[in-house]
């Protein structure tokens, strides 16, 4: 992704829509009002892109915290066979409760 975006005064849109929606395969467009950035356009596939990366991130954040937790002596490690029994008992209480 480029670091600078194409700008574009929103009032603009409405005459050069299919300029800007092909330009978004290039690169994502923002769309100011009264000079301020107001929203920034971005394709489709580079939008679901950035939604799987962020999620991925996440992911790997929420581990490398219950790693340190563990560490650090906060969580206690239990194992599958200590957890199976329980799974079940936990998921029926939330049916429950819906």
């Amino acid at each position: 992704m480029q670091a600078v975006m194409q700008t574009l005064p929103i009032s603009d849109l409405r005459f050069r829509q299919a300029e800007v929606l092909d330009h978004l395969q290039e690169s994502p467009v923002v769309l100011t009002r009264q000079g301020r950035a107001a929203a920034v356009l971005v394709a489709p596939d580079e939008w679901n892109a950035i939604v799987c990366q962020l999620e991925d991130f996440e992911d790997a954040l929420a581990v490398m915290q219950a790693r340190l937790e563990i560490l650090a002596g906060d969580e206690e490690l239990l194992d599958w066979e200590t957890v199976k029994p329980q799974r079940r008992t936990i998921v029926s209480r939330d049916d429950i409760h819906d």
